[in-house]
């Protein structure tokens, strides 16, 4: 489902309509003219405004969450070293004396993606975050320490993770189609994922009805967190359009200012 913003002269956000307009008189510009200059920096917003704040950032939260409920195994026992204390546990490392295990369920040492993966997308949030906090704190099992994690190999593991990687910046993309549209900067790794938004250009029509519109289809956009994005953009904008127009009643603005 796509989630998105209008901007038009007659645009609800009521705050954001009066400095528009009021902007529009003070420079001189036209319905269309201003939408889509406004609109470029509305977009701009946006994209700053919605999660991760960089690219590296948002890898390293997609390997933190993983890495909170699956486990990457160096070394593979072979046969595994199992004890029985009413079920299997399997030893997966030793650290200062202590035995460190999962249970027999869990030890998956020859799992592939698809099994990562139903785990993963099984604890997301509606944000796609994997809430709580690491699940590597043991419980004391029998004089072992049982962690509650999926054990498989680490290759795997990192080949996974590197999969995800490269969808960060997917929930940006969804605003992305619509500022590169109007002539925004946008950073190459949101820029890739262009696709997940889609943009109207409605500029053209009669001046009585002109707008831009930004849908973001991407996974982030379901989750919720768009609207409260989507509100505070809106009061940053509005805030910078009144300086704008305060800067140039005090001598220090030209046309066009943000």
């Amino acid at each position: 489902m796509a989630h998105g913003l209008q901007l038009s002269t007659a645009t609800n956000a009521h705050a954001y309509k009066d400095a528009l307009l009021e902007w529009m008189a003070k420079f001189g510009v036209g319905a269309r003219q201003a939408l889509r200059w406004q609109g470029r920096l509305m977009g701009e917003r946006l994209i700053s405004f919605t999660p991760p704040r960089t690219l590296k950032q948002g890898k390293e939260r997609v390997s933190k969450d993983i890495r909170k409920i699956v486990l990457g195994l160096q070394q593979i026992d072979t046969p595994p070293h199992k004890v029985v204390t009413g079920q299997d546990f399997v030893r997966v490392f030793v650290n200062k004396g202590v035995v460190y295990g999962v249970t027999g369920q869990n030890y998956q040492p020859q799992a592939g993606d698809d099994v990562i993966a139903r785990l993963h997308q099984s604890k997301r949030n509606k944000r796609g975050r994997v809430p709580g906090k690491d699940e590597t704190k043991a419980v004391d099992q029998g004089g072992w320490s049982l962690l509650n994690m999926l054990a498989v190999k680490e290759q795997t593991l990192d080949s996974y993770i590197r999969k995800v990687q490269g969808r960060v910046g997917r929930a940006r993309g969804g605003w992305a189609e619509g500022t590169i549209q109007l002539g925004g900067r946008v950073a190459q790794w949101v820029s890739k994922h262009r696709n997940t938004g889609t943009f109207e250009d409605g500029t053209h029509g009669s001046i009585g009805n002109v707008f831009v519109q930004f849908d973001n289809k991407s996974e982030w956009a379901s989750g919720g967190d768009d609207d409260r994005i989507i509100a505070n953009a809106i009061k940053s904008r509005t805030a910078a359009i009144r300086k704008s127009i305060l800067d140039a009643a005090h001598g220090a603005g030209g046309a066009f200012k943000t």
